[in-house]
């Protein structure tokens, strides 16, 4: 999503360095347990990165499960689309331990839904 908004952005005549980014409420690192193959999805978003990079990204927990930094994983995609990191701000807000945010992950069937969204201010 991140690189095609960016793209979309720019065919517009807004250049990278003029964006700023919030990134709101999400699942975070701690409560963010998957198996390998969706880890590796998530990871492939970056391109062709090394081994010892991925380690920046996700720790692994058992054989089977990883633990997926998203936060880490869109800043890089922002920094590859030539956002600078003082742009970026994170609200570090955890929306499967903070109850005041729907998650589906924690409350399954009875979860309601998030709202996310980009805006372009003047």
């Amino acid at each position: 999503i991140i690189p095609k908004t960016i793209e979309k952005l720019r065919a517009q005549g807004i250049p990278s360095h003029e964006l700023e980014v919030v990134i709101g409420p999400h699942i975070q690192k701690k409560s963010f347990e998957v198996e390998y193959d969706v880890r590796d999805q998530i990871l492939n978003s970056l391109g062709g990165i090394t081994a010892q990079e991925r380690s920046a990204f996700a720790d692994t927990i058992s054989d089977k499960k990883a633990l997926v930094d998203i936060n880490q994983v869109v800043k890089a995609q922002l920094q590859q689309e030539g956002i600078e990191h003082d742009k970026v701000f994170d609200l570090h807000i955890d929306t499967f331990a903070n109850t005041d945010f729907h998650s589906y992950r924690r409350d399954k069937e009875k979860s309601g839904r998030q709202v996310s969204f980009i805006c372009r201010l003047r």
